[in-house]
C-alpha cells in the first residue's frame, strides 16, 4: 500500500473525520475556556509523509518532550536525525496494520495531555483529527490558501501556505520560539524588482494621488492613520497638489482623514468624495498614485503611472508589478495570508502592516 492510498482514504473519509475531530476540538476549547490546563510539558507534532521534511526539521525538533506522530517508513529517519523523540507510527504496509496501528494511535492520544499540538499536514482532515483527539493548552499548524473554517475552529494560530520558507523555520513559528522575521528570498526578490525601477519614477512632481481603500473583505490590507500622516507630509514637501480620493463618506477612514487634515492644515492637500469614474480619471492625470493593494493599483498598472504600493496581508509578488510600480512589503513569513478568515492567523496584531517612520521615509526619498 503506498501514499496514494492514504491520500483516497483521507479523502473519501473527510466529512465523518472532520465531524469527529469537531467534537473533541470543541471539547478542547470548553476546558480552555474555563482554564482547565494540561499540566504537560509535552507537544505533539504530527508530519505522515516524506522522511526528508523530519531531516530539515530535526535542528528544531530537537527539544525534550517532543512526539512525533507519522508513518512507518519514516522510522529509521526520525531514529537516526531526532533520536530523543518519541514517536508513534502509524502503519501503512498494509491495510489491516493500518487500521489496528490508527486505533491504538487515537486511543493513546484520548487518554494523552500536551502543552501544545503542532499539525504539519494542511490539507489532511485525518491529521484534523490526530490533533484534536488529544487535550491541549495550544493548537497550532499550517493551512491552505482556500481558507477552511475548520482552520479557524481547530487552530489558535496558523500559518497560511507559507511560501519560500524552509520547514525549520515553519517549525519554530508554529512552536511560538520565534516571532515571523523577514522571509529573506522573498525580500531579495523585491528589492532587485525595486531597484529596476526606482529611477523610472522621478518625473514631474504636480499632483499626487492617495486611494487608501480597498474592498470590504479585507481591512486588513488599509494603512494606519499614523502611517498615512507620514506619507502625507512626505508627498506635501514634494508635490504642487496631494489629493485623497474615498467613494464615499460611509467609509471606514474618511473621518480619520479630514480629522488629519484639518490637524497638518496644508491648504494644498484635499480629500474627495467622487464617482467611479472621476476616481478613474484621477489616477489617469496623476503624477504619483500612492495605495495600497487595491483596484487603484490595478487601474494605475494598467495605464503605465507611476506607483508607490504598500502590502501586507498580501503578496506583491502575487499579481503582476509592473516597471513603474514601487513596492512596500515588510515580506514576513507569515505573509501572505490573503483574506476572509473568521479569525486572522495572527489573531489581529497585522504587523505585516505596520510601518515606521524611517521606513516610509525611506521609500520616498529612495524615488526621488
Amino acid at each position: 500500500m503506498n501514499s496514494k492510498f492514504l491520500i483516497f482514504v483521507d479523502a473519501s473519509l473527510s466529512a465523518l473525520v472532520i465531524l469527529t475531530a469537531a467534537v473533541f476540538r470543541l471539547r478542547t476549547k470548553l476546558l480552555n475556556m474555563f482554564q482547565i490546563k494540561s499540566s504537560s510539558d509535552r507537544v505533539l507534532i504530527i508530519k505522515f509523509l516524506g522522511a526528508g521534511n523530519f531531516i530539515a526539521m530535526a535542528d528544531a525538533l530537537k527539544f525534550d518532550g517532543c512526539t512525533i506522530v507519522s508513518v512507518a517508513g519514516n522510522q529509521s529517519a526520525l531514529k537516526e536525525f531526532v533520536p530523543s523523540a518519541e514517536l508513534i507510527l502509524i502503519n501503512e504496509k498494509s491495510l489491516a496494520k493500518l487500521i489496528f496501528t490508527v486505533a491504538t494511535t487515537l486511543m493513546k492520544l484520548l487518554v494523552s495531555g500536551y502543552e501544545k499540538v503542532i499539525n504539519l499536514e494542511a490539507e489532511s482532515s485525518f491529521a484534523k483529527l490526530i490533533a484534536a483527539v488529544p487535550y491541549t493548552n495550544e493548537s497550532t499548524g499550517l493551512s491552505n490558501k482556500y481558507k477552511s473554517l475548520s482552520d479557524w475552529f481547530f487552530y489558535d494560530y496558523h500559518l497560511v501556505s507559507p511560501s519560500n520558507l524552509n520547514r525549520d523555520r515553519i517549525l519554530k513559528i508554529l512552536l511560538r520560539a520565534d516571532q515571523p522575521q523577514v522571509n529573506p528570498v522573498n525580500a531579495l526578490m523585491l528589492k532587485a524588482l525595486n531597484e529596476s525601477c526606482a529611477n523610472d519614477l522621478n518625473a514631474r512632481q504636480d499632483m499626487a494621488f492617495i486611494s487608501p481603500t480597498c474592498s470590504l473583505t479585507d481591512g486588513n490590507r488599509r494603512l494606519s492613520m499614523e502611517t498615512w500622516r507620514i506619507v502625507i507630509t512626505q508627498l506635501s514637501a514634494e508635490f504642487k497638489s496631494v489629493v485623497i480620493a474615498f467613494p464615499s463618506t460611509q467609509d471606514t477612514q474618511y473621518k480619520d482623514f479630514h480629522n488629519l487634515l484639518a490637524e497638518l492644515a496644508c491648504p494644498h492637500v484635499t480629500a474627495v468624495v467622487e464617482s467611479y469614474q472621476a476616481f478613474a480619471g484621477r489616477i489617469q492625470s496623476c503624477d504619483l498614485l500612492v495605495t495600497i493593494d487595491s483596484q487603484a493599483l490595478h487601474i494605475g498598472q494598467q495605464w503605465g503611472k507611476r506607483i508607490v504600493c504598500f502590502y501586507g496581508p498580501t503578496s506583491p509578488h502575487g499579481v503582476k508589478l509592473g516597471k513603474l510600480t514601487y513596492a512596500v512589503s515588510k515580506e514576513l513569513e507569515c505573509s501572505p495570508c490573503t483574506h476572509k478568515y473568521f479569525a486572522e492567523p495572527c489573531r489581529g496584531s497585522v504587523d505585516c502592516m505596520k510601518f515606521s517612520q524611517d521606513e516610509v521615509v525611506t521609500v520616498f526619498r529612495t524615488i526621488r
